[in-house]
């Protein structure tokens, strides 16, 4: 046997419905505006001239410390350089991410 449920007064359910989506839709703008206060903070860097016989390794591992993995240094690198490959060219300006 199934209970049917009715709502006793209309306009207090309509009125819970609609603080509940307010209260959520508030939280969800508030969850996207802390992630996007993270993004925006502005990496430093240096500008370093490529050299021949550099690779984007041997860049990597002169700046990165010893407590961080050469291979993050080299994907930010990349990122920050809009490299979609390792190769770079003697002669060119390499941006290279200031470690702390």
């Amino acid at each position: 046997m199934k209970k049917k449920i009715y709502v006793a007064n209309k306009s207090r359910f309509s009125l819970s419905i609609l603080i509940l989506a307010i209260v959520i839709s508030l939280s969800c703008i508030l969850l996207l505006k802390l992630n996007i206060a993270e993004g925006a903070v502005e990496q430093q860097y240096y500008e370093m001239c490529v050299k021949s016989g550099d690779t984007l390794w041997s860049l990597a591992k002169q700046c990165t410390p010893n407590h961080k993995d050469v291979r993050k240094t080299i994907y930010e690198i990349s990122q920050l350089n809009h490299l979609s490959t390792p190769d770079i060219y003697p002669g060119q300006i390499i941006k290279i991410p200031i470690q702390e």
